[in-house]
This record gives C-alpha cells, sequence and structure tokens, in this order.
C-alpha cells in the first residue's frame, strides 16, 4: 500500500492511490467496524461503543470527487468537520 498521510486539525487522512481508497480518522486510527452508505462511503464505527471514529472513501478520485452533488452528506452522520473537508474534494497527494 503506498499511502500517504496527512493531519488536517483532528482528523488523520491516508490515501492509497494504488487502490483509490482514502481514508478518515477521527485521532489516531484504531479498530473499527465499516457500515456501507452511498457513493463508495463507508462509516467506520468502534465495535465497542458504536461511536464513529472514521470513514473510509473507495473509488475517492475515480468516482466519489467526480459527483455532481454532496448535498447527501448532511444526512448521514459524520461530523461536520469530515463533511466540510469533503465539500472541498482536495486532491490528494501522490
Amino acid at each position: 500500500m503506498a499511502a500517504s498521510i496527512t493531519c488536517v486539525g483532528q482528523l488523520e487522512l491516508s490515501y492509497d492511490r494504488d487502490a483509490d481508497v482514502l481514508y478518515i480518522s477521527i485521532g489516531t486510527p484504531r479498530p473499527a467496524y465499516s457500515h456501507a452508505e452511498d457513493h463508495g462511503l463507508l462509516l467506520r464505527k468502534d465495535p465497542k461503543n458504536g461511536d464513529l471514529v472514521g470513514a473510509t472513501i473507495l473509488d475517492y478520485e475515480e468516482h466519489f470527487c467526480r459527483l455532481p452533488d454532496l448535498s447527501w452528506l448532511t444526512a448521514t452522520p459524520l461530523p461536520e468537520e469530515i463533511i466540510a473537508y469533503l465539500r472541498e474534494r482536495p486532491t490528494l497527494p501522490s
């Protein structure tokens, strides 16, 4: 996995360019189970208490960044910090 790691506020971001997967952790990454949402978004939750600990986005550059509308994100339980970051659709480092 060729991943680049970046911190934005309390978020730790890791992008695997080879797999085109963006990993977003709230704080330090930790074990979690995933729940699939729309457009390749997986919500990551703590298995002990069900708290949201991050998100994974499959096909980030090939699909997610090309979506014409991200208003559906507000209906997810993502914190505003993650929603604001994703709305920017940042280009991630190689």
